[in-house]
């Protein structure tokens, strides 16, 4: 396209069109070559900083990291081994998550892995996993300026607290911790393992797990870092079964009420602070240490639907409720709370309390709800609260209601896909802003389907920037 004058970005900035000839082209395709060999392929050209945050804003928002990239992966059985040599065309950051989390990117030219998941030892007494990468790596800092890209200066409050200046370099802050954009190479190398144990009713897991890391740096000091893991898991369920149970208004055939109490007790160390490690790659990178001890119930009421000759399960409500408690010195990597049992040094470590729940009305209507509170202040994190209504094989809608506690936003959005005809359907969604009192966006698409590709018609209205966009998106199917 051709572009002039001057552009409103997604922050509501207007700024100077500097590319009088704008556009981007993405490709993404996956090819199973044989059994074992997967190769996926992506590449990214955007033609300049902030096209896409005035000319695709739904994108710049909600896309994932756009890259150019080429992944191999061979796997046989629970092995598997892996390539990935990534670049930037670009030498820019054209998605808004990317930009307020860390405001670089990262090449990785290339990345070696190999993976193992679940061997056995002892007899079957002890499962091992592991995970082993070899990595040549350099960070890409954000270029330019807040007040060249049209963003607020906000919107870069770095985790030492410094909020950059409108005129300030956006990598300013990055190479004053001491980060570089020169390359570097690594092994990292994961272990885990765990020892399945049942006593009766109840599952027991103990598990342990070792990282470790070093550097071949000629400047580094040769040490490895490490952190290591150690905790139980546990587990049991009953249930109560009610034969008497029949309503037709509410469609419930028997009830089945099963209770699944758990508990996780977890303790991880470190040679080094978790906080202070380079964020090259979340997977290795992004870890915590503490001491923590996770406990909760979910409670299941499944019924029979369907009739004579077709009868099906299904699980009519699910509540899920939980407690987080942590000690003073765990890592607390986010506002928002979080624990993944699978992994728990993933976890961002406070004291929480977590709440989830789906009811499943009937077949065509569910109310899906969350929520996370901090403990330490009493205070809300964030939650949401929605009904999701199959009216048909041609026709969904959708209504939530989302709340982010540190900064008092509060949404409401609604959506609706309508399936006309084989060939043609259409979305229209919705959003409201409460803490502003105002729309935010208002999408509506018409997708005309081919065999080989959709062809999408967009109007997207956004009421905060008075802006209303048109345009066409060919989105191609088989190549």
């Amino acid at each position: 396209m051709t572009d002039s004058s001057t552009q409103k970005t997604v922050s509501g900035i207007v700024t100077p069109v500097l590319n009088s000839e704008r556009g981007y082209a993405l490709l993404t395709n996956r090819a199973q070559i044989s059994p074992n060999w997967t190769i996926q392929t992506q590449l990214s050209y955007i033609s300049d900083p902030t096209f896409m945050s005035v000319w695709r804003q739904r994108d710049y928002n909600n896309h994932p990291e756009y890259e150019t990239s080429i992944y191999a992966k061979y796997q046989s059985g629970n092995a598997a081994f892996t390539a990935l040599v990534k670049s930037d065309l670009n030498q820019f950051i054209s998605t808004s998550w990317l930009l307020a989390s860390r405001q670089y990117k990262v090449d990785k030219a290339p990345e070696f892995g190999y993976y193992r998941y679940g061997d056995t030892l002892l007899n079957g007494l002890v499962s091992w996993s592991s995970e082993t990468r070899l990595m040549r790596e350099r960070m890409v800092f954000q270029s330019g300026t807040p007040a060249e890209l049209g963003l607020r200066r906000g919107a870069f409050a770095f985790p030492s607290g410094t909020i950059i200046d409108s005129a300030d370099a956006i990598s300013a802050p990055l190479r004053a911790a001491g980060l570089t954009e020169a390359y570097r190479e690594r092994v990292t190398t994961r272990h885990e393992f765990s020892m399945p144990l049942q006593y009766g009713d109840v599952i027991v897991v103990p598990f342990a797990s070792i990282q470790a890391q070093n550097e071949f740096d000629s400047d580094s000091d040769d040490s490895t870092d490490w952190i290591r893991t150690v905790g139980v898991r546990a587990s049991t369920q009953f249930h109560r079964i009610y034969n008497n149970v029949n309503n037709d208004l509410l469609d419930l055939h028997r009830l089945r009420h099963v209770i699944e109490p758990y508990v996780t007790l977890w303790n991880s160390g470190s040679n080094i602070n978790p906080l202070g490690i380079n964020q090259y790659d979340a997977l290795v990178d992004n870890v915590a240490i503490g001491s923590v001890i996770w406990f909760g119930v979910r409670n299941r009421l499944q019924t029979w639907r369907g009739g004579p000759g077709r009868w099906y399960e299904v699980d009519w409500i699910t509540i899920d409720a939980s407690i987080l408690f942590a000690n003073n010195g765990a890592t607390q990597r986010y506002d928002n709370p979080q624990f993944y049992n699978w992994r728990p040094e993933y976890s961002s470590i406070e004291d929480a309390a977590i709440l989830s729940g789906k009811w499943q009305f009937s077949d065509g209507i569910a109310f899906i709800g969350n929520g996370t509170w901090g403990l330490d202040h009493g205070t809300f994190s964030r939650g949401s609260f929605g009904a999701e209504l199959d009216h048909g094989r041609d026709v969904r809608t959708y209504i939530e209601y989302r709340e982010i506690g540190i900064t008092g936003d509060q949404y409401l959005s609604m959506g609706l896909k309508y399936e006309l005809s084989k060939r043609y359907s259409f979305n229209f969604s919705p959003s409201w802003n409460f803490k502003i009192d105002e729309l935010q966006s208002l999408r509506f698409a018409v997708t005309r389907h081919y065999p080989e590709f959709d062809l999408v018609a967009l109007i997207n209205y956004n009421e905060i920037q008075d802006e209303t966009q048109y345009g066409f998106r060919f989105n191609l199917l088989k190549f």
